[in-house]
């Protein structure tokens, strides 16, 4: 067990040989609700908050309650360096919230949830982490277009299975991801399926509060209005304002104009220039159906790939392509070079590469991937039939 620390009267643990915090619970200390926080923090494993600054000061505990006490003399006030911490619900509301989750994650195992389909058919699901912002959020994308499988358990499981990838993808400090899902191939069954859209908000809420750092509607056609009306009350408030509903323009006049269209700002406010040149060339080439039957992702490949060292060379060789792909871009914004996903090359290697474009994520992600193999387990072990479902 790490030093105790209080932050704006939060609980707070210091991680052994670590500069990683984590709150135990995310509630007040006060000698009220001392037993209820003993309780639930039993229960909580790890709940990484954080990095650390300086001026935050240790606060004494008591022998008979492993938590520290609200020190009189020196507060320890809430520094500006670290990350504001979301409104406190009463002692009450957050026990049960925190004895839900822990019961569910007992029950349900979700860091050991995998998609039976995706193990069956790589083409049942397109979601997967393909990157990270420039906040080192995960960037969690997904296409209805290539995504065969519409059944409500499959699709569950893959949303756990995705999020739990996305959190060990996430750097120390890092908390949330965000979510960029493309409307292309949006149609009725999707509108009329309204437990798959209420899974993703049930499963977010419940169990990974917080952890959505924004939510990127791309492209939703109007009929996706009739399934947005139906699930807009089940959706939190907080949860609302980190929607954002993007227009894919990138071949429109107004991407020409200076400043670019809607497509092209949200890719410059929120990406490095490498990972703006690799959305743009998923999203585009996800809307040239001889493309887009072409791709499938399968993570047991990738597993296989980074155990036997092969991601290195294709990193270096996706770093060297950038400019290319970067101008490609450009030329497409431009219009010189055919418009849109038609001046792609359709053919693709069955490692997912084409032209330099690696459908599997960006080449920073890819090198994580061949540090760490083991992020993409247990989905990659039992794709690759090392393991049972």
């Amino acid at each position: 067990m790490g030093a105790w620390y209080i932050v704006d009267g939060a609980v707070l643990e210091r991680l052994p040989c670590s500069n990683i915090f984590c709150a135990r619970p995310k509630l007040r200390a006060t000698n009220a609700n001392l037993p209820l926080v003993k309780a639930a923090v039993h229960r909580l494993k790890v709940f990484r908050w954080g990095r650390a600054p300086e001026s935050i000061l240790p606060c004494s505990r008591k022998s008979t309650y492993p938590f520290p006490t609200l020190p009189t003399a020196q507060p320890c006030a809430q520094p500006s360096a670290w990350p504001s911490l979301p409104p406190a619900h009463t002692p009450t509301q957050s026990i049960k919230r925190l004895n839900a989750t822990c019961d569910w994650r007992a029950q349900a195992k979700p860091e050991s949830v995998v998609c039976a389909a995706c193990a069956k058919n790589s083409r049942s699901h397109y979601m997967h982490v393909v990157g990270h912002d420039l906040l080192g959020r995960p960037i969690i994308y997904s296409c209805l277009a290539l995504a065969e499988n519409k059944v409500y358990e499959d699709n569950r499981d893959h949303m756990i299975q995705t999020f739990e990838t996305a959190i060990k993808c996430m750097p120390p400090g890092v908390e949330q991801w965000v979510w960029v899902c493309d409307f292309e191939g949006f149609g009725m069954s999707d509108a009329l399926n309204v437990k798959i859209a209420k899974a993703f908000l049930d499963i977010s809420a419940a169990h990974y509060p917080e952890r959505l750092g924004q939510f990127v509607l791309l492209d939703a056609p109007p009929l996706f209005s009739m399934l947005w009306k139906a699930i807009q009350s089940f959706v939190d408030p907080k949860t609302h304002k980190k929607i954002r509903f993007v227009p894919y323009d990138a071949n429109s006049k107004k991407a020409a104009e200076p400043g670019g269209g809607q497509f092209a700002r949200l890719l410059a406010e929120s990406f490095d220039e490498t990972t703006q040149a690799w959305l743009a060339r998923e999203v585009a080439e996800n809307r040239d159906k001889r493309v887009a039957k072409t791709k499938h992702y399968h993570v047991g490949n990738i597993h296989r790939a980074a155990s036997a060292g092969q991601l290195q060379g294709l990193c270096k060789q996706l770093s060297s392509n950038v400019v290319e792909v970067r101008q490609n871009i450009a030329n497409s914004r431009e219009g010189t070079s055919g418009h849109g996903p038609e001046r792609y090359s359709h053919s693709r290697s069955e490692d997912g590469t084409a032209s330099g474009h690696d459908a599997r994520g960006t080449c920073t992600l890819l090198q994580m991937y061949q540090d760490q193999p083991a992020i993409l387990e247990p989905q990659a072990l039992v794709m690759r039939g090392k393991q049972s479902v």
